[in-house]
């Protein structure tokens, strides 16, 4: 439903941060701090949960949503300047290229040295991201 209702947003910032804000809570309810298709039977079972997260996992979703939208929100601020993001491959950035900030997501390698299949973690995602 959330993500059918982003859809009607005709403005890309508040598109922006409605994304942000789905992201984010669907982050923080993760028990045990992972992302797994068993979480929906955690969901949905009566079973007794002892968790770390468990006051956040039993704040109801719509207030993680919305005190992700204030957050995001209160990040926006004008410095006065010409501001352009981009979102990139390193690979593919030209030498002539200057930035003030770069953020590099590496992939996670486990202890083992095997990497980490995102696509398949991220599972929920994909419907509105166009993968």
């Amino acid at each position: 439903m959330v993500i059918t209702n982003m859809n009607y947003l005709d403005n890309e910032f508040e598109y922006a941060i409605a994304f942000f804000a789905l992201s984010q809570s669907c982050i923080i309810k993760r028990p045990y701090n992972l992302f797994h298709r068993k979480n929906l039977y955690m969901r949905t079972s009566n079973v007794k949960r002892s968790f770390g997260n468990k006051k956040t996992w039993d704040t109801p979703f719509v207030d993680w949503f919305l005190k992700f939208v204030k957050e995001a929100n209160h990040s926006i601020f004008n410095n006065n300047k010409l501001n352009k993001s981009l979102n990139l491959n390193a690979i593919n950035i030209d030498n002539e290229s200057k930035f003030d900030l770069v953020y590099i997501d590496t992939p996670y390698i486990s202890e083992k040295g095997s990497t980490v299949d995102y696509y398949g973690f991220y599972h929920f995602f994909r419907r509105f991201i166009n993968l």
